[in-house]
């Protein structure tokens, strides 16, 4: 359906969306920096700096599915759902099952049981990197689109989360929508973490490449 894509003169309009954000960031990063100082004449930061800072950010934002999803529930915040990654017989202190909402789920919960699970989160690091290095062109459909740079590349991340958003994030294993009260048990987490650590591998690919594109025109 067209209302469940992402249309960047609708959804962004005067840039004022995250896409736009990894746009203009992009474009600020590649700009020579004349201040031989480091900093500007008032004391903040330096704009490239800052530009970096921001743009390993948005990039980051773009690719969790429930930042690029429904305005009605603001990407999952309004769903309230309980969040059970292993079987009630097998919780103990440290593995409780927790309230909270949907996007919180996919931000944070979900990736910290992953590094519960394999003891901490530098071995979750490491599993991603694994990944990335096992599976490197297969992290984004087109290896000449990871320039944040390019409108149509950043078009195209946002399309995936909204894609992902739909089929991963919303929809429980049961194919039945998720709403508030809803339990997220085992299954949904044992089918949805590598969605999230595929995300975050292709966030960190396209990110790579965005420096090369941006930092290669100052050469």
């Amino acid at each position: 359906k067209e209302e469940c894509r992402f249309h960047y003169s609708r959804d962004c309009v005067n840039n004022f969306c995250v896409a736009g954000a990894i746009l203009n960031y992009t474009q600020r990063l590649s700009q020579p920096n004349n201040n031989s100082s480091g900093g500007s004449s008032s004391g903040s930061m330096d704009p490239q700096k800052e530009a970096l800072y921001f743009l390993t950010h948005f990039i980051g934002d773009i690719h969790q599915p429930l930042h690029v999803s429904r305005k009605s529930d603001t990407g999952g915040n309004k769903i309230t759902v309980q969040f059970e990654p292993v079987p009630k017989q097998q919780q103990s202190r440290l593995l409780l099952a927790a309230t909270t909402n949907l996007h919180v789920v996919w931000d944070t919960s979900m990736i910290a049981h992953a590094a519960q699970m394999l003891g901490n989160y530098t071995l979750l690091e490491m599993d991603i990197e694994a990944s990335i290095i096992k599976n490197h062109h297969g992290y984004y459909n087109d290896d000449d689109c990871v320039n944040g740079g390019n409108a149509s590349c950043v078009d195209r991340w946002a399309q995936e989360s909204v894609e992902d958003a739909w089929n991963w994030a919303y929809q429980n294993v049961n194919y039945t929508e998720i709403i508030s009260g809803t339990t997220l048990g085992p299954a949904y987490y044992e089918t949805r973490i590598q969605i999230v650590k595929e995300r975050i591998a292709t966030g960190a690919m396209r990110l790579a490449g965005t420096l090369e594109h941006a930092l290669s025109v100052m050469e």
